[in-house]
């Protein structure tokens, strides 16, 4: 039987018409992000934190194992315990990598990361509308994840001076000085990314929440907070007490 999405309203109702011309509301979304209490909030934000580390962790796991398979490819190879991966960041180890494949080792893990994520969870939500927990999820998926990978090329340029970092590596490699120049270049597509971001964010408080916007932003803010920890551990040496993975 043929169904007809006509509307998604305030409240996180689907409406859904039939081939007979039957109208029956079939979903309320309401009832994960219905903020009017502040148990609601809680749930909310727990819920957000749980979706956000398991999708960072997804994008990590692919940012470094692309590092390692395009290491394998150029000649290269993998040190012994490779892969440090967690959901703040990780990194790669290798060796022995042909320096004219260097830079392709270090923008990798971003490009087939972004581009993964985007892949994957752009179909999903725009497909919201039908099934709005999952465009909920997608929403992250596709836009608050690749911003923050595109924010680190922009950032770290310009504020760092670690090799570690893909950004800053690959500025060494290729040759570009001052570094913060790649800061700058990488300027416009993060800017791109972020102006698609808050469209997207408006667009699901709009369709599938009854989130008021500032706790929506809320949410988004500790995100990013939750993000530069990777930085400020891997500048301590913290990281080589993590190699759990």
């Amino acid at each position: 039987m043929n169904k007809r999405i006509l509307s998604c309203n305030a409240q996180g109702e689907t409406a859904v018409q039939n081939e007979s011309g039957d109208i029956k509301k079939v979903f309320r979304v309401g009832s994960l992000v219905n903020l009017e209490t502040r148990k609601n909030k809680i749930q909310y934000f727990f819920i957000s934190l749980v979706v956000v580390l398991t999708l960072r962790m997804l994008e990590n796991t692919i940012h470094e194992l692309s590092h390692g398979l395009v290491v394998v490819l150029a000649g290269g190879e993998l040190a012994e315990n490779p892969f440090l991966i967690t959901p703040f960041g990780g990194y790669t180890r290798w060796e022995n990598v042909p320096s004219a494949m260097l830079p392709l080792v270090n923008i990798a893990g971003t490009l087939v990361s972004v581009l993964f994520m985007v892949g994957v969870f752009l179909p999903v939500y725009l497909k919201r509308a039908s099934r709005p927990i999952l465009g909920w999820v997608a929403y992250w998926g596709a836009f608050v994840i690749p911003v923050n990978s595109l924010f680190y090329w922009f950032m770290a340029p310009i504020v760092g001076s670690n090799l570690s970092f893909d950004p800053i590596a690959f500025a060494v490699h290729v040759g570009i000085k001052p570094q913060w120049v790649l800061g700058l270049i990488s300027l416009l597509p993060f800017t791109i990314a972020f102006i698609t971001m808050c469209k997207g964010t408006r667009t699901v408080e709009k369709e599938l929440m009854t989130d008021p916007m500032q706790f929506h932003l809320y949410c988004l803010t500790l995100y990013y907070i939750i993000s530069i920890a990777f930085p400020v551990i891997s500048y301590t040496g913290a990281l080589d007490t993590l190699m759990w993975w």
